[in-house]
């Protein structure tokens, strides 16, 4: 049976139920962790799952923001420094370790030392390390858009990918060599763990 679904209908929807309808739509999406280091020198993490893969020369990503408030300690930090890291969530991190990281701690606390994840400082950008990541990418900031509901899209550019996942012949990274795992809206997760690469489409 089809249903179909309108402004007139999701109207009248509560705002949770309608933003766990819409975040859900997009249907599976790469999600990892942004780590930042905080006023108080300890790492900060937050689960990213919205991400626009910008360009490759030179390579840049675009990280989309929740309205900035008080609390979002990522977009903060990167205020102060723009270097951060991305690590994307592959076998090392549990699936209820990842979303653990999205919980509001406050600026004393690191998401992962609250979840045992092993950390060092990279002193040259200023940035968390995760020792144990499968693939992890050090960004710098570039640049900032306002968009049109508050939220925030940073373009970054890849400056460090550190990875124990080689490219192969053509330069594609076979990421589920590591069990990937993906979001599908604020709460769910897929575990990714074969991918059917094809050749490039011609005429």
């Amino acid at each position: 049976m089809i249903t179909e679904f309108d402004r007139g209908i999701w109207s009248k929807w509560p705002n949770r139920y309608k933003a766990m309808f819409f975040n859900s739509l997009g249907g599976l999406k790469s999600v990892g962790l942004v780590c930042t280091l905080n006023k108080n020198d300890l790492a900060n993490a937050g689960v990213f799952s919205q991400l626009i893969h910008i360009g490759s020369s030179p390579p840049t990503w675009g990280f989309l923001f929740r309205p900035p408030t008080e609390e979002h300690q990522t977009y903060e930090n990167l205020s102060r420094n723009p270097y951060f890291t991305f690590s994307l969530a592959t076998s090392f991190i549990s699936i209820a370790s990842l979303h653990q990281c999205s919980a509001k701690y406050p600026n004393d606390v690191s998401e992962l030392d609250q979840q045992g994840i092993k950390w060092s400082m990279n002193t040259y950008f200023n940035v968390p390390i995760l020792e144990e990541s499968d693939i992890q990418i050090i960004f710098k900031k570039t640049l900032k858009h306002d968009m049109s509901n508050g939220t925030i899209l940073i373009e970054a550019e890849i400056i460090r990918v550190i990875s124990n996942i080689l490219p192969q012949n053509d330069g594609f990274m076979k990421l589920t060599e590591k069990t990937l795992i993906s979001s599908q809206g604020l709460n769910a997760y897929a575990k990714t763990k074969d991918i059917s690469p094809l050749k490039y489409a011609e005429p």
